[in-house]
């Protein structure tokens, strides 16, 4: 049965041949390149891929480190805050 349905397909696909055109794999033409060229590739995008990894984990930190302003306190308040000192040192035996 599935062997009349296969001779019911009479599709042959038409391949052009062109001279000058390769396959972007070569895997005809340079059979023993192959699995170089594809760790080369993976190399590749691993390296990428860390850069991109990288550079998030640097905009993340901008955004969310804490730099406070700060600003001298004025005369009288570090006036009040070491007589409070000396009394708190006077207080202890």
């Amino acid at each position: 049965v599935e062997e009349q349905k296969e001779e019911a397909l009479t599709f042959q696909p038409a391949i052009n041949h062109l001279p000058g055109v390769q396959s972007r794999l070569k895997v005809t033409s340079e059979p023993e390149s192959y699995l170089a060229r594809v760790r080369q590739h993976m190399q590749l995008k691993e390296k990428v891929t860390a850069c991109v990894r990288q550079a998030q984990e640097e905009k993340a930190m901008h955004e969310c480190t804490f730099h406070p302003q700060t600003h001298e306190s004025p005369a009288y308040v570090s006036r009040i805050a070491s007589s409070m000192q000396i009394a708190k040192s006077l207080r202890q035996p």
